[in-house]
């Protein structure tokens, strides 16, 4: 895993140059494949481990990025139906604390879940216009977002949560 967690960094690159591009969407539809195999193939020793960049382990911060995705499911959905509602902030800390005794253990039914979600995500956003991707909500400490912004910092949050399960 060592050595393809360093030729995994390049690709990382990759994608943040695919963010910057505005391929927000297509960051959205790789990450579940790419999460798949980093827990079809890392020990259980390695994803219970944390690496330096990280204050979870590996295993919570998949566990994380499903917390996320399932917030993100119903902040996506309230800001289409209602008009620049609040969408609520969550805090991770404590989700992931609180969570954590009643996990799921393998790191592969993790990724399954996010990815179910993100599937439903990425369907919905796609179908989109761009009139409808400039809604906005309202979250308590980043201001006003529109769904495109909120689009970009989910492909920025799998990017560095990447960067972390990843690392050394």
């Amino acid at each position: 895993m060592a050595v393809a967690a360093k030729a995994g960094m390049g690709w990382i690159e990759s994608l943040e140059e695919k963010l910057d591009e505005g391929d927000v969407l297509g960051i959205l539809r790789r990450m579940p494949a790419l999460l798949r195999k980093i827990a079809a193939t890392a020990t259980p020793q390695r994803l219970s481990g944390r690496s330096s960049e990280a204050d979870w382990s590996r295993r919570d911060i998949l566990a994380h990025m499903l917390d996320t995705e399932t917030v993100m499911t119903f902040r996506i959905r309230k800001i289409l139906c209602e008009d620049d509602p609040n969408i609520s902030f969550f805090d991770q800390e404590k989700w992931v604390s609180g969570l954590r005794p009643f996990r799921e253990k393998d790191a592969r039914k993790l990724v399954s879940r996010f990815a179910g979600l993100r599937a439903e995500n990425v369907a919905l956003l796609s179908a989109l216009d761009g009139e409808r991707m400039k809604r906005t909500g309202v979250h308590p400490e980043s201001g006003r977002l529109t769904l495109e912004e909120l689009a970009a910092r989910m492909a920025r949050h799998d990017i560095n949560h990447l960067k972390q399960i990843l690392s050394e």
